[in-house]
């Protein structure tokens, strides 16, 4: 061994097992897909193993949850989510490394970034603003159906009493008619 390999530190490598019988999967095969030659389980990587300290998830997550590690990255291209482990976007191709990323913010001039944050949020508070005017809407629409409930309960509790008030009416009439009645024939007697 020469001096300048020892002193070249080697790249960690990561024990990546099966999720199901927990052997060791060979880094080769290492694929977004991949099928244990143990017990020939196909699982996928991508989204679910941390390529810091290879923790298998069972759901798809957006970090580690053992390390912290990111598990997901957006393509500056089309924002299609990727797997952390994925050098090209799944959607469009591109080169997704993180470095060409940085390159690429850091190219961008301030005044540049600037003008973009402002149009992004200018885009952000239209899109609110719509959802607020939707919600608003909505809500309107809510309170006018109440109200028109509200109206028609009203006529038809007063439809009701007007009723009762003409039953009680008539059978004071006629209370007062058959007390009229009696006396009269009464008297007769």
């Amino acid at each position: 061994m020469s001096a300048n390999e020892s002193q070249t530190p080697r790249p960690q490598r990561l024990e990546i097992h099966c999720p199901s019988c927990h052997s060791a999967i060979d880094e080769e095969r290492v694929q977004p897909e991949v099928v244990c030659t143990v017990c020939n389980m196909r699982f996928q990587l991508a989204g679910r193993l941390c390529p810091s300290c290879a923790k298998y998830h069972e759901d798809e997550q957006a970090i580690c949850l053992e390390c912290g590690t990111a598990l997901i990255r957006l393509c500056r291209r089309c924002q299609s989510v990727n797997w952390t482990g994925d050098d090209l976007c799944i959607h469009c191709g591109e080169a997704i490394d993180l470095l060409s990323h940085v390159e690429a913010k850091s190219k961008q001039s301030t005044s540049n970034r600037l003008d973009q944050q402002m149009s992004d949020a200018k885009d952000l508070k239209a899109i609110e603003s719509q959802a607020s005017d939707r919600r608003m809407a909505e809500l309107m629409a809510i309170e006018e159906a109440r109200q028109a409930e509200l109206r028609r309960q009203s006529a038809s509790r007063q439809r009701q009493e007007r009723q009762m008030l003409i039953v009680v009416f008539a059978a004071v009439v006629l209370f007062f008619i058959v007390l009229i009645g009696y006396a009269i024939v009464s008297q007769a007697l």
